[in-house]
């Protein structure tokens, strides 16, 4: 295989060195050097070196591996503490922010009840003022009905009396008439 590398030369990159291949010239190996299959067994034998590299890397470091492992880990956890203290001052701030929105709504209803008190204290002195009011003015038309009953009464009366006096005088004018009649009727 080295033989072979060195014929080809050392070549880290995925393509086939075509050029060196080329410049062999007339021979026929170079020639079926150049093929196709030989192209696919230069790729697969660069790919089997490369891995065989990574592989005696990961033999030679797994303490490496471990250290670089625990080196992330350590990173992440200081991340993951950083966040935590960010989200614990977050939520301080929240609270604080709640806190305040509570006391301040607390504040504002108890201003409101004692608001809606004193308009009730208002509203229901007025209200009871109004009903002694409304007592007086039903006392006061009570006593206007009593008084009209009273004045309808009497005005039936007097037209009671009224209509016996029409018909006293009527009985009156005719009998004074009927007279004034018996009298002419006797002079004559």
């Amino acid at each position: 295989m080295e033989s072979l590398i060195g014929l080809l030369g050392q070549n880290t990159s995925d393509s086939v060195p075509t050029a060196e291949l080329q410049s062999a010239g007339p021979n026929p190996g170079a020639r079926l050097m150049a093929s196709e299959t030989v192209k696919s067994m230069w790729k697969m034998m660069v790919i089997n070196i490369e891995g065989n590299a990574e592989n005696k890397e990961k033999e030679r470091s797994p303490v490496e591996g471990i250290q670089h492992n625990l080196k992330q880990q350590e990173h992440q956890l200081d991340h993951l503490v950083s966040n935590n203290r960010e989200l614990k001052g977050l939520k301080d701030r929240i609270n604080h922010v709640y806190d305040d929105l509570v006391r301040r709504s607390e504040m504002e209803l108890q201003a409101s009840l004692r608001h809606v008190e004193q308009l009730r204290e208002k509203y229901s002195q007025e209200l009871a003022s109004l009903g002694q009011e409304n007592k007086a003015k039903q006392d006061e038309i009570k006593k206007f009905e009593e008084e009209n009953t009273s004045l309808f009464e009497g005005c039936v009366k007097l037209e009671t009396e009224i209509k016996r006096l029409e018909d006293e005088v009527k009985r009156k004018d005719q009998s004074y008439i009927q007279s004034i009649i018996n009298q002419q009727i006797s002079r004559c």
